[in-house]
């Protein structure tokens, strides 16, 4: 038998037959359409893996939350505006530093709507490449991990050469790190003006930073 040629068993005859007739219809090799539908199954499965896990992790980090909620403390109030006015923001990673790796109510609180998607949050993925790397030298890797992988695809702020040209001339105009001239840059490229993080590296730029430490 031919290296390219894949015996699949238990497929019924009849469906055999019309996936063949309607490849065939579409001016496509019954390989073709086998192999489509094979990609579209992989792609279904994992976006229902996805959804069975992003409730896990909510459910986890209820837990982790505990009864004690947001309270009512100025945090609170500016807080749940942004969530209630649909307010994109961007979620800086000591928010992910501070919730998991130090149980901060509030920054758990964050992660949860942002894993949600009841926050429109961005985040970086230099943050996140980060916040892996940090979570799993303290065992805290498999949560992390987790996380991230039910953050949407389109809530990540990537990285591409034109950010990190900017990011060189932003780290030396206000004379921060490289990493947060990468931040400041994503920031900008997204047009944000709202960064939840407790770090005032923040206040050099035009945003409003809202901190979870406020009391």
């Amino acid at each position: 038998m031919s290296k390219n040629v894949i015996a699949v068993k238990g497929v019924p005859p009849d469906l055999y037959r019309r996936v063949k007739s309607a490849a065939a219809g579409m001016g496509i090799s019954l390989g073709t359409a086998v192999s489509q539908a094979l990609e579209l199954w992989l792609t279904l499965r994992k976006g229902g893996y996805v959804d069975i896990l992003r409730g896990e992790i909510v459910k986890k980090l209820d837990e982790m939350i505990g009864y004690a909620g947001l309270g009512e403390s100025r945090f609170a109030r500016i807080y749940s505006k942004l969530v209630d006015q649909g307010r994109r923001c961007f979620v800086a990673g000591d928010i992910f530093n501070k919730g998991v790796m130090l149980n901060d109510t509030n920054c758990l609180i964050v992660i949860r709507d942002l894993v949600k998607g009841s926050l429109d949050g961005v985040v970086s993925i230099v943050n996140l490449l980060t916040i892996i790397e940090t979570a799993t030298k303290e065992n805290k890797g498999k949560i992390i991990k987790d996380i991230v992988e039910c953050i949407p695809f389109d809530k990540v702020a990537s990285l591409n050469w034109q950010t990190l040209i900017k990011a060189i001339d932003l780290s030396e105009r206000y004379r921060v790190s490289i990493l947060h001239g990468i931040l400041f840059a994503q920031i900008m490229d997204y047009d944000l003006r709202i960064v939840i993080s407790t770090d005032p590296v923040f206040d050099n730029i035009d945003v409003i930073r809202v901190d979870p430490s406020i009391k």
